[in-house]
C-alpha cells in the first residue's frame, strides 16, 4: 500500500510540474506579446479618427509641457496659451511647417486622417482647416503608437517653432 501511494504522489507532482511549466510558458509568450503589440501591429488597419483622437493628446500634452517649460505657471493663462497652438485653424497652420519632412508613411497616415468622415466641423474653422487638423493629429497619434518620441520631439519642434526651446 505504501508504494502504491509513493506512486501516486510521484505522478502528481509530476502533472503539477508539468502544469507549472506550461502556464509559465504561456505567461511567458502573452507577456512578451503585450509588450511588444506595438511591433507586431499594422497601424495602416487603425480607424483614422482613433489615431487622431489619440494624436490630439500627445499634442495637448506636448503643448501644455512646452508652455509650463517657458515659465507660464497659471492654469488660466495655459490655458489662455494653448488655445493658440490647439485649434484646427493653427494645427492646419502648423502642418505646413512640417508638410515636406513627411516621411511617406506619415504622409498616408496625414492623407488617411485628412480624409475620414468629419462630421463636426467647429464655425471657427473652414471644412479644409478641420480635415488638415485632423490628419495632423493623426500624425502625432501613430507615432505615439509606434513609440517614435524622437520623431514626434521633431517634428512638434518643426510645426511649433515658437513654442519649443
Amino acid at each position: 500500500m505504501h508504494r502504491y501511494i509513493h506512486y501516486i504522489f510521484y505522478h502528481i507532482v509530476s502533472i503539477f510540474s508539468t502544469l507549472y511549466l506550461i502556464i509559465t510558458l504561456k505567461y511567458d509568450i502573452i507577456s512578451t506579446c503585450i509588450k511588444t503589440w506595438g511591433d507586431f501591429m499594422d497601424f495602416f488597419q487603425l480607424n483614422a479618427g482613433a489615431l487622431a483622437y489619440l494624436g490630439d493628446a500627445v499634442l495637448e500634452a506636448l503643448i501644455r509641457e512646452a508652455l509650463i517649460l517657458k515659465g507660464l505657471q497659471k492654469s488660466a493663462n495655459l490655458n489662455k496659451e494653448a488655445l493658440k497652438y490647439v485649434t484646427a485653424v493653427n494645427q492646419c497652420l502648423a502642418f505646413k511647417n512640417i508638410q515636406e519632412a513627411l516621411t511617406e508613411d506619415e504622409g498616408a497616415i496625414f492623407n488617411r486622417g485628412k480624409n475620414c468622415s468629419h462630421l463636426n466641423i467647429p464655425k471657427s474653422a473652414s471644412p479644409v482647416e478641420y480635415k488638415t487638423a485632423t490628419g495632423f493629429e493623426a500624425i502625432f497619434g501613430y507615432l505615439h503608437l509606434k513609440k517614435d518620441t524622437q520623431r514626434i520631439k521633431e517634428l512638434f519642434s518643426m510645426a511649433y517653432p515658437d513654442i519649443d526651446n
